[in-house]
């Protein structure tokens, strides 16, 4: 069953020159987001805060990434989709991604696993993290 995502910020952090990485052999594409869950509004919702890093030729533009949500049992798992490139980038653009998510079950929900998803061809690549309640 899921929900309703809400995104309540997508913003791009480094608005000046892409984050350059030399040494990119042992990072794995796509790169998996930073990303924090907590239950707000009296455990009625999670917020989720994010930081993904996207391939630089992909542009800046905030409106690129799109969202998509499902729960798979006590999991919220969150797709933030974008089209990659196939080689592996050495340059990004970093967002700082705020999303908020309400359903029927939430209070039932423990982790949220939040990842790239490369939408050609569908790879992608995430992290779990466990809701607090503070």
């Amino acid at each position: 069953m899921a929900g309703t995502l809400t995104t309540l910020q997508c913003s791009l952090i480094n608005s000046g020159a892409a984050f350059t990485i030399k040494n990119t052999q042992d990072l794995g594409f796509p790169m998996a987001p930073a990303t924090t869950a907590k239950f707000v509004d009296q455990g009625k919702k999670i917020k989720i805060r994010t930081v993904v890093f996207i391939d630089s030729a992909a542009g800046n533009d905030p409106n690129s990434l799109t969202f998509s949500c499902a729960e798979d049992g006590n999991t919220l798992e969150i797709g933030i989709n974008y089209n990659y490139r196939e080689e592996s980038p050495t340059t990004f653009s970093c967002f700082y991604v705020e999303l908020e998510y309400s359903s029927d079950t939430v209070s039932s929900l423990t982790t949220v696993c939040a990842k790239l998803v490369d939408l050609d061809p569908k790879t992608s690549r995430g992290t779990y993290t466990t809701v607090s309640s503070n």
